[in-house]
């Protein structure tokens, strides 16, 4: 398995962040692999982690199943912590996907708040969408 670190650049979302909270991330990050079809998240699943994705396409679908939008290249797939999914996301494209482990992302993003709470308004407003 491939560490993200080197990666980590060439997401639009990470771009953002403080070098040394990057630095931090890229050395926890995981590239994962799925195959066009492949079921990514699952619905009313827990999420431990979320994804980055790298290279690909993803579909989120809304529980109802009702496709809500596609993610593409820097785009990030996040799940709420201690909430079940409300949408699944299915691989639309072969995909490369960084995955973090959420008790690895909190302990990274523990001395940067504000990162936190963008974070944290991104995945509430995806969540907000999926509600359909």
């Amino acid at each position: 398995m491939h560490t993200g670190r080197q990666h980590v650049k060439d997401v639009a979302f990470l771009k953002q962040m403080p070098r040394a909270l990057l630095l931090q991330i890229g050395i926890n990050l995981r590239i994962v692999i799925f195959i066009a079809g492949d079921i990514i998240m699952k619905l009313n699943t827990i999420g431990d982690c979320f994804y980055f994705i790298h290279k690909g396409t993803v579909a989120i679908y809304s529980e109802s199943g009702k496709e809500v939008c596609h993610l593409e290249d820097g785009d990030i797939a996040l799940v709420m912590k201690h909430r079940l999914c409300k949408a699944f996301a299915v691989a639309v494209t072969n995909c490369e996907l960084f995955q973090l482990d959420r008790a690895d992302f909190e302990s990274s993003v523990a001395s940067y708040p504000t990162v936190y709470e963008d974070i944290k308004k991104i995945a509430t407003d995806r969540l907000e969408r999926t509600q359909v």
